[in-house]
């Protein structure tokens, strides 16, 4: 029987029916800390007048006017504005800055609908690549992250407009990267112990706390029942004690003929204990309930 059949099984027998919501903020592939300032500037490392020439006949035949130089500029203030509403304090210079955020529009080009004489031109996709860069590191070394972004903007509000709208599509793909992402599960108990009955009404009603209460009232009576050790589990988690969540998983797992009906939620604790390691001793937000 695979892993999967056994989980359906076990948590079939264990009705299902009470699910504990648990959660997590997993960090950001770099954290940025508030107040550090960031400095960002916007270029091309394409400056060819031959590539030029081949750039604006290539927007031409689109039905473009505009090109990647003409949104140097505007991706530098997208992203700059997108920073600052974001809570990042972006620095006017580069000296004293903790990190630079190198931005090169790679392309501006149209997007199109229908065929033939159908056919329209309905959105300007703008191509931006964005690494942010150590001041103080090496030199010659590689950049702290580097990412590839594409935005869209509707033409028919004017190509400025949707270059604009393009460059801040871009910015925000980036600044939500730049923020933590909430893990969000509903794990269930495991109702095939008499005796965690009042655990599981009180859980059936959003008392969390009294049903962990009566859990543990219940495992005093029965110390080597794996279903009361899962569900202890459960609920601490829920309450973000991930050390004692997880070590209780682990007991249950053991304890279990069936430990794999168990897996989903020991893979949850171990993620959320990986996710709080990458926070690098800074203080994760707290679980959201």
């Amino acid at each position: 029987m695979t892993r999967a059949l056994l989980l359906t099984t076990v948590l079939a027998a264990a009705g299902c029916a009470k699910r504990v919501p648990v959660s997590y903020e997993e960090p950001p592939p770099i954290f940025i800390e508030p107040g550090a300032p960031v400095f960002v500037k916007s270029d091309t490392k394409d400056h060819g007048a031959g590539n030029n020439v081949l750039q604006v006949m290539s927007s031409v035949g689109q039905g473009l006017v505009l090109n990647k130089w003409a949104a140097i500029e505007v991706v530098e203030r997208a992203f700059a504005d997108t920073l600052r509403r974001s809570n990042f304090t972006v620095g006017g210079a580069a000296q004293g800055a903790v990190l630079h955020l190198n931005l090169e529009p790679t392309s501006w080009s149209g997007e199109t609908t229908g065929q033939g004489k159908q056919q329209r031109l309905v959105n300007g996709v703008l191509k931006v690549e964005a690494e942010f860069i150590d001041p103080a590191a090496r030199p010659g070394s590689q950049p702290v992250l580097v990412r590839t972004l594409t935005g869209r903007g509707a033409i028919s509000r004017g190509e400025s407009s949707a270059m604009n709208d393009a460059a801040y599509a871009c910015a925000h793909q980036l600044v939500q990267e730049l923020s933590p992402k909430h893990v969000a599960r509903r794990l269930p108990l495991d109702e095939s112990e008499p005796l965690a009955q009042p655990a599981i009404e009180a859980a059936g009603a959003g008392r969390f706390d009294e049903a962990l209460q009566h859990t543990i009232e219940a495992r005093v009576k029965a110390p080597q029942s794996a279903p009361l050790v899962y569900n202890q589990a459960v609920l601490l988690l829920w309450k973000g004690n991930l050390d004692e969540g997880d070590a209780l998983l682990t007991q249950a797992v053991q304890m279990s003929p069936n430990g794999d009906g168990y897996a989903d939620a020991k893979l949850f604790s171990e993620a959320a204990l990986k996710a709080r390691a990458g926070w690098g001793g800074r203080t994760p937000p707290p679980p959201v309930r």
